[in-house]
């Protein structure tokens, strides 16, 4: 009996969580210790610095604020996509949002990369290159993952057997998108608020 209740999708456990949430769950939080220890060095840098940022370091505010905007919006796209597969099973709505969730988080990158190439300071120049150089970066590569795992997720969908037993893992990598996000508010507000 068991075999086949699982066969058919039935969870012979209902009410636990996911593993794919849970795992993704633990992850976040480890990789949440790394951004702790990397913004608790910014801050003690900035506090035995006299000047921060150093003289010279104009960074563009207005296109962080924008692509902040951006990103925030691909988070709540990306939701959107997530609820419409666990309510209603509506694996198109899924694909949509996904997709729209992509080009907004493939628009922010390339502001990213655009922004380093008009940076007129190196990581190795000053205390505060290598904090921002190291953030901003490290941001980056998790937005590359988050795109990718973004394209797994349209891949995926377009298999006939994806439905809405399949939302746990699309959820999970929604987690992944919201930490992103999240972690990057931080960001923003660390190197082009807090000045």
């Amino acid at each position: 009996m068991t075999d086949r209740a699982e066969s058919v999708g039935v969870d012979p456990f209902p009410g636990r969580p996911a593993l794919a949430k849970i795992g993704m769950m633990i992850f976040l939080a480890s990789d949440l210790m790394l951004f702790s220890g990397l913004f608790a060095a910014n801050f003690l840098l900035r506090s035995r610095t006299a000047v921060w940022p150093p003289a010279g370091v104009e960074l563009d505010l207005r296109d962080a604020t924008v692509f902040t905007i951006v990103l925030v919006a691909s988070s709540a796209t990306f939701q959107l996509g997530t609820r419409a597969l666990e309510r209603r099973g509506d694996v198109a709505a899924l694909r949509r949002w996904t997709g729209i969730t992509i080009i907004l988080g493939v628009a922010f990158l390339a502001n990213q990369f655009r922004d380093y190439a008009s940076l007129d300071f190196s990581a190795t120049e000053s205390a505060y290159g290598s904090v921002y150089w190291t953030l901003t970066g490290l941001h980056a590569f998790h937005v590359t993952v988050g795109l990718l795992l973004l394209a797994a997720i349209m891949v995926r969908t377009a298999y006939p057997g994806f439905d809405r037993r399949d939302a746990p893992a699309a959820v999970s990598i929604g987690y992944f998108w919201h930490f992103v996000d999240v972690v990057w508010i931080a960001v923003y507000t660390t190197l082009f608020l807090i000045r």
